[in-house]
């Protein structure tokens, strides 16, 4: 899985919200993060040694997108359970525990490099909110730690119960019905 240190990226304006952990009401940030991926971390985030040929053309001098007509193409999961330092302006470093990567996306560009974009989903501490909120919309360095693909919590969808002899497709013995429930006549 994907592992950086001091990773150059950009940091976009914070949404804040507030989490039920229990009964307790806890304060969260969304952090839109951007950064620029080489082949071997592109390899690393997808799981596939092979993920960065399958997106690019490098037969020229230039890598170029193999399908330059697409734009960024989302991630099926979110990372959970990392351990991510934003290193700050100024030496300040903020370490998070159990944060999770959503809506991971990514896109390849001219010459190799692939974007990746997510919200950086963390619980601040009081007293770190200040420093993060100046350094919103500034460039920072990441590290990412521990990660692992996210179980679903549940299907977005649930499953549709379609009654007796749905299981086997179409029941043959059954009379079948017209588009108004009636029953055609034999001629």
């Amino acid at each position: 899985m994907l592992s950086l240190q001091k990773k150059r990226a950009q940091m976009g304006v914070i949404n804040n919200r507030i989490e039920k952990h229990g009964d307790q009401d806890v304060t969260a940030f969304d952090i839109p993060i951007e950064m620029l991926l080489d082949p071997e971390e592109l390899n690393d985030l997808l799981g596939d040694k092979y993920a960065h040929r399958a997106l690019f053309d490098t037969k020229g001098n230039v890598a170029t997108p193999m399908l330059p007509m697409l734009a960024a193409m989302s991630l099926t999961h979110d990372l959970d359970e990392a351990t991510v330092t934003l290193h700050l302006a100024g030496g300040t470093e903020l370490e998070y525990e159990d944060v999770r990567l959503k809506g991971l996306r990514i896109a390849p560009i001219h010459g190799g490099e692939t974007e990746l974009t997510f919200k950086l989903q963390i619980l601040p501490k009081t007293p770190q909110y200040a420093k993060l909120i100046n350094a919103q919309v500034s460039e920072i360095q990441l590290s990412l730690a521990d990660a692992k693909v996210a179980e679903k919590r549940k299907d977005k969808q649930q499953q549709l119960d379609l009654g007796e002899g749905a299981e086997g497709g179409s029941d043959e013995s059954a009379p079948r019905k017209s588009r108004n429930g009636a029953q055609p006549e034999a001629h």
